[in-house]
């Protein structure tokens, strides 16, 4: 074997080692890593949506934006095992029962017809769902829908912006927090992300973590938003939520046809003004996907192989 990967392999394990060493605050208090983001102004991000999945006896949390009064837009990954889902819009304290909240159920789900799951690299590939509500949401002060691109922008260098309720210790599974929690950085090009993570896509968008701050398990599905426009859900990074890895999107400008063909969004830039406007709402197929895998690993302990040859050239990222 190449003694390159030799030495990277073990100086891999030695820093994995020294974060172990760490001191470590006591299990179910956040450390501070949405990994432990910051408390977002209650409300203040109207378009997030909380989804509370069943299916194969086990329930798994989530998120998901509104798209639509009648969509949300979430990962393929936290849909292909589900039944039904439960689906809380206008909440910031989830265990609460906040008079804003509005809640709805659904089992209309449809995953990308191309979506799978790389057994052999733990890869999620077009990662992207959406879910028809069962009525028409009531928009409100707390309850808004978010834009989606209308431009092919890579967003390269532009801060973006992603919220949750998933887990503030992912050594403890059961850390979720309760209150909405929020992180923003710089969205970076695939080419820099590719030094961490192996085969990414177009349909792939990466933004950087600092070393405190990191997505988690309970906040795939959620949305990376550049200047209220939604340009990427959250999909995969690496095992435990390390924070200081770029983490993995799915890009939605690559994928915004097929969420106008399968749902009722309707981009109003691309309407041509003249003596009047007239809208036509497009027939919307609701038949649910049927999504089948190889696999019965646990959805939570399924993330991306690092390249460990290229792991030294992470550092580099603090620097772009």
């Amino acid at each position: 074997m190449d003694i390159k990967y030799i030495l990277t392999y073990i100086w891999y394990l030695i820093n994995l080692s020294m974060q172990n060493l760490e001191p470590q605050q006591p299990r179910g208090i956040p450390t501070q890593r949405i990994i432990d983001g910051n408390i977002v102004y209650p409300h203040s991000i109207p378009y997030q949506v909380f989804l509370n999945f069943t299916g194969d006896s086990n329930t798994w949390l989530c998120g998901g934006s509104l798209i639509t009064t009648t969509y949300v837009l979430t990962a393929g990954r936290c849909c292909f095992r589900a039944s039904s889902v439960e689906i809380i819009l206008g909440a910031h304290n989830i265990s609460e029962r906040e008079s804003t909240q509005v809640y709805l159920e659904s089992s209309n789900i449809t995953i990308h017809p191309d979506f799978k799951m790389d057994v052999a690299a733990f890869v999620y590939q077009y990662d992207i769902a959406v879910i028809y509500l069962p009525e028409s949401v009531t928009l409100n002060e707390v309850i808004q829908t978010i834009k989606l691109p209308t431009t092919n922008n890579t967003y390269v260098n532009n801060t973006g912006k992603v919220g949750g309720w998933g887990l503030t210790d992912p050594y403890n599974n059961i850390s979720y927090s309760s209150i909405l929690l929020a992180q923003e950085n710089m969205i970076i090009s695939n080419e820099v992300c590719s030094l961490v993570y192996y085969d990414l896509k177009d349909y792939d968008i990466c933004m950087k973590t600092s070393d405190t701050l990191s997505p988690c398990v309970g906040d795939y599905g959620s949305p990376l938003v550049v200047d209220d426009v939604q340009v990427g859900i959250v999909s995969q990074g690496v095992m435990f939520c390390i924070p200081g890895y770029p983490f993995i999107y799915t890009r939605v400008t690559s994928l915004l046809e097929w969420i106008k063909q399968s749902t009722d969004y309707i981009d109003y830039s691309e309407i041509t003004t003249s003596t009047s406007i007239i809208v036509t709402t497009p027939t919307v197929s609701t038949t649910t996907n049927t999504i089948s895998t190889t696999t019965n690993k646990d959805d939570n302990s399924a993330e991306p192989v690092l390249q460990f040859h290229n792991l030294v050239l992470v550092m580099l990222l603090q620097f772009i």
